[in-house]
């Protein structure tokens, strides 16, 4: 994980990294190799971007681009294709709160339309910022160094690694099976599976301080291949028009459905993030939803 790597990353008070400022490296995997260009704000964008974007997109490692160059992102297509500056703010594992404190500390006096890339693995985040009453709790420096630390060991191979590896995976599955007996009904019983997520989501955005009047907002959500649906979008796009938030986001909440549009043939076969067809198709139908806006 690029975030815990010291060569690419660095520990940030405010939002507990970022990459590295003003760097150049390269992120090995098992199917490509990343080159990253980062800004002085820990961006992988370039410096010219940061001033007066019209469009910023916020995400995780979707929106970074983990998988595919630099100008490969749906961020600069999306540039390419509209014409207007647009600044990539992605950071891996970032949820939406902290994506929004990374908007907050930007320039944006130019902004028009504002991408937020949603991810089934921001509700832990985005719950635990609701209940700390809207705020972010942001972990001290020796929490990121010992993370940093297993990441390094994990990264290490020794005899028997694997078959260490599996045997402690194949106990934690059991023992989580055993600590769960009975819960599948309990939870069929509640809350269906997007509301909360949504939920959180939209308050989230209602009390952020995005101005809806002057800003569309574009939602999307990506996820790997075999949890693609457009489920979330949904129930956001509903919460959207009732009464408790239809006056905040004035019909500038527009959802973005890529469910149709992705297909197993642009995500890679091991990692779950998307090749630059993915990136693609994405930029496209951004760019056809800012036009009809417009």
């Amino acid at each position: 994980v690029i975030q815990y790597d010291p060569t690419c990353s660095v520990y940030d008070s405010s939002l507990f990294y970022t990459l590295k400022r003003n760097s150049r490296f390269r992120y090995r995997n098992y199917e490509f190799t990343d080159s990253f260009r980062c800004n002085s704000l820990g961006l992988r964008d370039d410096e010219s971007s940061l001033h007066k974007p019209a469009i910023i997109c916020l995400g995780d490692s979707y929106t970074m681009g983990w998988g595919v160059r630099q100008n490969e992102t749906f961020a600069e297509q999306l540039s390419h294709l509209s014409g207007y500056t647009v600044l990539n703010t992605g950071i891996s594992s970032y949820g939406t709160a902290r994506e929004l404190k990374n908007l907050y500390r930007l320039d944006t006096s130019g902004l028009k339309y504002l991408i937020i890339q949603y991810c089934q693995n921001d509700e832990e985040e985005n719950d635990a910022f609701v209940k700390a009453g809207h705020h972010l709790n942001i972990s001290p420096e020796q929490a990121y160094v010992s993370a940093g630390n297993v990441h390094y060991w994990n990264r290490r191979w020794f005899p028997g690694k694997h078959f260490i590896s599996f045997c402690k995976l194949n106990t934690s599955r059991k023992l989580y099976q055993f600590m769960h007996r009975g819960n599948d009904t309990a939870a069929g019983e509640g809350v269906s599976r997007p509301e909360k997520p949504a939920q959180l989501f939209a308050d989230i955005l209602a009390h952020s301080s995005i101005d809806f009047s002057k800003v569309t907002v574009f939602v999307i959500d990506l996820n790997g291949k075999a949890s693609l649906n457009n489920h979330f979008i949904n129930r956001v796009a509903v919460l959207a028009q009732s009464p408790e938030y239809s006056n905040r986001f004035q019909n500038n909440l527009v959802m973005v459905p890529v469910a149709d549009l992705l297909t197993a043939d642009d995500y890679y076969i091991l990692d779950p993030h998307l090749k630059r067809s993915g990136h693609k198709k994405i930029a496209d139908r951004l760019y056809q939803l800012i036009t009809a806006r417009q």
